[in-house]
């Protein structure tokens, strides 16, 4: 039986929210949460409320978030663990769709008392995301409240679900393209790199969702021709990271099963 832990007021903070998945790397809206407390905290019972404050759906199983751990509830579960293979997330959805407007949800514990309730907006003064980018809402100090909409800013395009923020995407997909082809995006088995405009390639990798190096064997053709071998690479999302002599080049590429 899991350990239980007695926590009156637990510090749990709503620390990314995805209301506008985009639609090639479309994992569906969620939210993350994140255990800034010092102790672990039993989540078993709790319950999501929906705008309404209504409950949408109760924690059956019980999952101790342990201090500093994330965790992401999906509206579809099947769809985010696709698209974010190594996130921490309730297998369970929430039967939240968020839209791409103002909107409030909450997290009752199970003694019934609302721990949190948390409201976002789409427009000044909260970060205004463009459609087409996918990007998520990321909380920025996890020391300030996380209920003024300056302590939050537009973070990477298809969200960072599941760990602290890092350093991702922040190349246009039209300026990416102007500089190197990527063959085939979606992939499998192999990636072939290209530079279109003659720009020497430095070095090629490929980052989960984590941020690690995913290790995969990587030939060189020429200085503007890589391969890469991801046969046992795993299916879900990736950031290709592309250095040249005097910048980096990232985009998002997608591996299915």
């Amino acid at each position: 039986m899991p350990q239980s832990f007695c926590n009156d007021n637990p510090e749990l903070l709503i620390t990314e929210i995805q209301y506008h998945p985009h639609d090639e790397y479309n994992g569906g809206t969620y939210f993350e949460l994140f255990n800034n407390d010092t102790s672990a905290v039993n989540l078993h019972l709790w319950k999501i409320l929906n705008r309404d404050s209504t409950v949408n759906m109760t924690m059956e199983e019980p999952y101790n978030l342990e201090s500093g751990e994330y965790l992401v509830f999906p509206q579809n579960p099947s769809m985010f663990s696709s698209v974010f293979p190594d996130a921490p997330y309730y297998e369970y959805s929430t039967g939240i769709t968020f839209p791409a407007e103002a909107d409030s949800f909450g997290l009752q514990d199970k003694f019934g008392v609302t721990r949190i309730w948390m409201s976002y907006g789409v427009s000044s003064p909260w970060p205004e995301i463009p459609d087409s980018t996918g990007k998520a809402l990321e909380l920025d100090d996890y020391s300030l409240s996380p209920y003024e909409p300056e302590n939050w800013f537009a973070g990477c395009k298809e969200g960072s679900p599941g760990h602290e923020f890092k350093a991702c995407d922040t190349t246009s997909i039209t300026e990416f393209e102007n500089y190197f082809s990527v063959i085939p995006n979606p992939f499998d088995d192999f990636l072939t790199i290209r530079s279109q405009k003659g720009i020497s390639i430095t070095d090629v990798r490929i980052l989960n969702g984590s941020g690690q190096v995913v290790t995969i064997p990587v030939r060189k053709n020429s200085p503007e021709s890589w391969y890469l071998n991801t046969a046992t690479v795993s299916s879900g999302v990736y950031l290709l990271e592309i250095r040249s002599k005097s910048t980096l080049f990232y985009r998002k590429i997608l591996k299915f099963e």
